[in-house]
């Protein structure tokens, strides 16, 4: 693969000069970023934090496609909801870098991601088309990925684990996400109607808090 990707580098000097170029700028950022020729699919680039996702080096990350990816990765779990997940998602980020490719626009989502061991991920991303010396043609697609898992409703969260994992399961993920399992046994897990009960106090708590603060200084 990477004898390939470096063939398509050296007979295309665009493509060649613009991967030397936002190599850099990959590197600095503090999301997930990773670059991919948009006429082929092949990936050019990525940086540590999403070679790190994904359990593949940069080195072995040039060259691979969306599907050749997710093939490699190292996959944890085998439930049917998360196999058929695995299976949808190659398709769907081919159409997310095709719907920029058409319309030659910036592109932002929020979407749903499952790392290797099954723990659910909310991610905004945000995909951008890089033109042609004429501008006449997007040759390469800049993606990046800014993990907001723990932005978003605890309780939503649950429910999503609950959609692929069986109530204890669920359970299980949802305390590694939150990196309190730790404080847990096995046999001593919550049930999932505690666990509803501990987020909503949790999220009421910091309703509350948000609240609170901003008068406190007012009132300083």
């Amino acid at each position: 693969m990477n004898t390939e990707i470096d063939g398509l580098l050296r007979f295309n000097e665009q493509l060649y000069h613009i991967n030397n170029a936002l190599a850099d700028l990959i590197d600095e950022c503090p999301y997930q970023a990773h670059l991919a020729d948009a006429q082929t699919g092949r990936y050019l680039y990525c940086n540590l934090e999403f070679s790190e996702y994904i359990g593949i080096s940069i080195k072995d990350f040039k060259g691979l496609t969306v599907e050749t990816c997710f093939n490699q990765r190292q996959w944890e779990e085998k439930t049917d909801l998360f196999c058929w997940w695995r299976e949808k998602e190659p398709e769907n980020l081919r159409k997310f870098n095709e719907e920029v490719q058409k319309t030659q626009q910036r592109i932002k989502k929020q979407r749903l991601s499952i790392t290797s061991t099954g723990l659910i991920r909310f991610k905004e991303t945000v995909k951008a088309p890089v033109f042609s010396r004429y501008l006449d043609q997007v040759i390469v697609i800049l993606t990046q990925s800014q993990d907001i898992t723990l932005h978003c409703n605890l309780l939503h969260l649950l429910n999503t684990y609950k959609h692929y994992y069986a109530d204890q399961k669920a359970v299980q993920k949802m305390l590694i996400t939150l990196d309190i399992d730790g404080f847990f046994v096995e046999q001593g897990w919550p049930t999932i109607e505690e666990m509803e009960i501990l987020l909503h106090c949790v999220t009421d708590f910091l309703i509350k808090t948000l609240t609170i603060i901003p008068d406190l200084f007012k009132n300083a």
